[in-house]
């Protein structure tokens, strides 16, 4: 599972706003020490090499695993 959280300043409030930017393609950043890519941008296209992905989002308070 890799955790990552909005790139850009951009904070979906609601699981909605938050899928939907991921199925956008729009880029979030990997915060995940224990990813070798932890403080880099992925987005939906790098799902394969990610595996699960914990999408954390408004304030980092909620999450949503796509």
């Amino acid at each position: 599972m890799t955790t990552v959280t909005p790139a850009y300043g951009r904070d979906p409030k609601t699981s909605r706003e938050a899928l939907e930017s991921w199925e956008n393609g729009d880029d979030w950043i990997i915060a995940d020490i224990s990813n070798p890519w932890d403080g880099k941008p992925c987005s939906k296209r790098d799902k394969s090499s990610l595996g699960d992905v914990m999408l954390r989002f408004n304030g980092l308070m909620d999450i949503l695993t796509v």
